[in-house]
């Protein structure tokens, strides 16, 4: 298993803009934002992309606000999808060839308990044959 720490706030993926002549474009602040985790990432992994298939877990640590309480659950927006997008396509050609070789992952929004914002990757190759990690 492959893991990474990535010590930025992490940030859902807002939908491309649109401008009045009908042209799309990438959010500017997104673009930003991958680039920085692309960056992180490429400075901690050397090895080839992954072909997968392939198990991902993210695990998003945001600031805690004061109106949190307790709780360790981040159950705010963004919604835990658009993590998994901005890190998806943020990775992709650096860790996996492509994000849809993305078989199994799993996103959690939590509160970072010692107000270190950050984001946490745990990648593994699934086992062909059996479905199975390794």
């Amino acid at each position: 298993m492959l893991k990474f720490t990535i010590p930025i706030e992490p940030k859902g993926k807002k939908e491309a803009r649109r401008k009045r002549n009908g042209h799309t474009y990438k959010d500017p602040e997104t673009r930003e934002y991958m680039e920085a985790i692309a960056q992180i990432v490429r400075a901690q992994y050397r090895g080839p992309p992954l072909y997968g298939p392939l198990k991902v877990e993210y695990h998003c640590y945001r600031p805690r606000p004061k109106s949190a309480g307790k709780s360790v659950w981040a159950a705010t927006r963004p919604d835990w999808d658009n993590y998994a997008k901005a890190l998806g396509d943020a990775l992709q050609g650096i860790l996996w060839v492509e994000d849809s070789r993305i078989a199994d992952g799993r996103v959690l929004k939590l509160y970072a308990q010692d107000e270190n914002p950050r984001i946490e990757i745990m990648v593994s190759e699934l086992d062909e044959l059996q479905g199975s990690s390794k």
